[in-house]
């Protein structure tokens, strides 16, 4: 728990998919409905928003049609939304406000 918001875990590709991939494309296999990001960083970018994580690896190259949320308070930038983050938990932090949102596009 301790520096979970600021720490970033460094992982190759190949460690990404051979260990850390696998258990959520178990859970794809199954028809999970939506997954969980995480607080911390990967290879430097935050989890939440991570576009090669969210967007290139879990829905174009896994597959996944579901839906991603937030772990609590795990958003840090609107443009989270464009990295693949579809719900923003709790919700009131304001990153997700519609008028922000609308400013992406």
């Amino acid at each position: 728990e301790y520096h979970r918001s600021t720490s970033s875990s460094v992982a190759s590709e190949r460690a990404l998919w051979e260990v850390y991939y696998v258990p959520f494309e178990a859970a794809i296999a199954a028809g999970a409905p939506s997954v969980m990001c995480a607080y911390n960083r990967v290879n430097g970018s935050h989890a939440c928003g991570n576009s090669l994580l969210l967007t290139r690896d879990l829905r174009e190259r896994m597959g996944f049609e579901g839906w991603v949320m937030s772990d609590w308070w795990g958003v840090h930038d609107t443009k989270a939304a464009e990295g693949g983050v579809d719900q923003d938990m709790p919700g009131n932090d304001g990153y997700f406000d519609t008028h922000k949102l609308l400013q992406l596009r």
